[in-house]
């Protein structure tokens, strides 16, 4: 209980902290079919309230309680306009494109939603002082949009991809998997990115370097997965073997076919059984 009492305040802290900050939007595309989605289905006020949660979300997730931890950032904008792509961020200003919300065939406000968390995180995370490659810093931002539950499902799953540094989904994943191994690896990353980068944080953190780290990521992978698959496996077998009929000629069975008059000893051979893939 106690434990609960202190995240709640940790968290309305945060959001108190987030109040010193401005969030602002402005869609300049408002004249494009794009721009017009966005008004539509999206909306300025509801894009200058995921600034603000994003940003807050991106502070609780890199353990920055206080704004001495965090870029001296005072503001924070949106600007969606008529541009190529997906959306950018310089400094603290986001770019969204108008094209793309105009061209997205699924829910467009939650997809934005996402967009805008992994954006946000660019505002909020270090660089490593411009020594981190592109793939990590990528990941991070994806990372953050996995853990606030924005992660598309074009997504690749836990274990794919053809190195750790890959960047966006595939290292998200990666980290994701750091973070399972000791909870809060991402945040101790973030701060030693502060001012520098090296390979060998993975090491200075976990104990292991990042090569060790994405060797074991894929086996860890899938052995749990194949954990799973056998657990699942034994509980549809007790649920079959429950649904079994009682061997008794006076009990009705599923082979009855609602002849209620007749009564039949069932076979189990007659059973369907669902079909287990590994």
């Amino acid at each position: 209980m106690k434990l609960h009492i202190a995240a709640v305040a940790s968290l309305l802290a945060l959001a108190a902290t987030a109040g010193a900050v401005t969030f602002d939007a402005t869609n300049t595309a408002s004249d494009t079919a794009g721009g017009q989605r966005f008004d539509q289905d999206v909306g300025l006020d509801y894009a200058k309230q995921v600034l603000s949660d994003a940003s807050t979300f991106c502070w609780n997730t890199f353990n920055q309680q206080s704004a001495a931890d965090r870029k001296p950032v005072d503001a924070v904008t949106l600007v969606v306009e008529d541009i190529d792509g997906v959306a950018f961020t310089r400094d603290n200003g986001i770019h969204l494109s108008a094209q793309y919300v105009g061209g997205y065939s699924g829910d467009v406000k939650t997809e934005v939603t996402g967009v805008l968390y992994h954006e946000v995180t660019h505002v909020w995370q270090w660089d490593g002082q411009g020594q981190a490659n592109g793939g990590l810093i990528e990941g991070i931002a994806d990372f953050v949009r996995l853990k606030a539950g924005y992660a598309p499902g074009h997504w690749v799953q836990p274990g794919q991809g053809d190195r750790w540094d890959q960047g966006y989904d595939v290292t998200a994943r990666f980290l994701d998997y750091c973070d399972s191994l000791m909870p809060g690896f991402v945040a101790l990353l973030n701060a030693k990115m502060k001012d520098g980068y090296s390979d060998d944080f993975f090491a200075q953190i976990l104990g292991k370097d990042v090569q060790q780290c994405g060797a074991t990521t894929r086996p860890s992978m899938e052995a749990d997965v194949g954990n799973v698959h056998l657990v699942s496996a034994v509980l549809i077998v007790e649920e079959c073997v429950a649904l079994l009929p009682t061997m008794d000629s006076s009990v009705d069975t599923p082979l009855d076919r609602g002849r209620r008059t007749r009564r039949r000893t069932a076979s189990p051979k007659s059973l369907t059984w669902p079909r287990l893939n590994f």
